[in-house]
């Protein structure tokens, strides 16, 4: 089906090195049970945006995934690219979003999140982008998105024969203020009833940790946490659980020293992650193979069998740090998906992953 898939996973990803590659390599029965949420944004050094659409079907198979529009600085004039300027295009609300409108058109595989910046254009780009017929998205990500709520609702509600979901991203969650979180999500989901009953909802946001300390940490997946807390509360709502697979957004560059050797292990609730100063790779993913509790013997998917690469000493193992998240991503994607599965499914990858 191309359009908004019923799965109970939507991990939202950034279009960057190690995601695409943990996407790619996930067993092809776990892509078929999530939908990935791209905000779009230039792919490297790129010149166009074609290239971030090429390397999204490359990793994703010809699956449909949402699209939307990264929200990321834009650089001065003086270092614009054309991919810049093809994404401030997407970004303007002149008649009804058609740029936005056009590039879905002719992205087949993409389902569109309604851009909202200028709401008097909001409803002729709904219209637009209901015709396609690959249903709409509505994601909530801004302070002023979250206050300018049910006015937007108030829109989305109009169309009831088109297949719609919302997206309400809180980004980063500090596990202090998760009671305080439940609360203040308490109220936008009573608005989306309100207004618009019982449609399917997606909660994303992340906890990953900015920090490790030396040795072995075990951190709660505390946007899962959040999710279960509002199915609970929440019992007439269509909640669906998303996260950003356990990335966060780098804000900025590190020090310029070093970066120790670290391995993350995702189980099905906690990362688990080991971190030696002047140690190795290798040296780390013995000591996470041995912990026992933790490691699991019968999962083998790519991410798994990249640590017992690492861990025999192979030049093919993990070497560098964005290759640790690549491996990081791919078990938490995987374990996640299967989160509210039949414990066996999980272990049912079919694949035959060659590290």
């Amino acid at each position: 089906m191309v359009g908004i898939r019923s799965v109970s996973y939507f991990p939202t990803l950034n279009i960057r090195l190690a995601e695409m590659v943990a996407l790619k390599e996930l067993p092809d029965k776990t892509k078929d049970i999530i939908q990935p949420i791209f905000p779009l944004r230039r792919w490297f050094n790129s010149n166009k945006l074609d290239n971030t659409i090429q390397k999204i079907e490359e990793s994703y198979s010809g699956r449909s995934w949402v699209a939307d529009i990264d929200s990321y600085k834009r650089p001065e004039a003086d270092k614009r690219k054309e991919v810049h300027e093809q994404i401030e295009r997407l970004l303007d609300p002149a008649d009804g979003y058609r740029g936005w409108v056009d590039f879905i058109g002719d992205t087949e595989n993409a389902v569109p999140c309604l851009q909202y910046s200028d709401p008097r254009q909001f409803q002729k780009q709904f219209d637009a982008m209901a015709a396609i017929g690959r249903g709409c998205v509505l994601r909530i990500t801004s302070p002023n998105s979250w206050r300018a709520l049910p006015a937007l609702l108030s829109e989305f509600s109009r169309n009831p024969e088109v297949r719609k979901l919302i997206i309400l991203d809180f980004d980063y969650l500090v596990p202090s203020d998760l009671t305080k979180r439940v609360s203040i999500t308490k109220t936008f989901v009573d608005q989306i009833l309100k207004y618009m009953g019982p449609v399917p909802t997606v909660l994303s946001s992340t906890s990953f940790p900015k920090s490790f300390d030396d040795g072995k940490t075990e951190r709660i997946i505390v946007e899962r946490q959040f999710f279960d807390e509002m199915r609970k509360i929440c019992p007439d709502a269509m909640l669906i659980y998303g996260d950003h697979g356990s990335t966060r957004e780098l804000k900025s560059g590190g020090n310029g020293e070093p970066i120790p050797p670290r391995i993350d292990y995702p189980l099905r609730d906690r990362w688990v992650s080991i971190k030696e100063k002047g140690g190795s790779y290798q040296a780390v993913a013995k000591e996470l193979k041995d912990t026992k509790g933790v490691w699991d013997d019968d999962l083998r998917i790519w991410g798994t069998q990249m640590i017992e690469t690492t861990a025999k000493g192979d030049d093919f193992g993990i070497s560098n740090p964005k290759l640790c998240t690549s491996v990081r991503i791919n078990l938490h994607i995987h374990r996640q998906a299967y989160y509210d599965a039949d414990v066996g499914q999980v272990y049912e990858t079919e694949d035959d992953c060659v590290a």
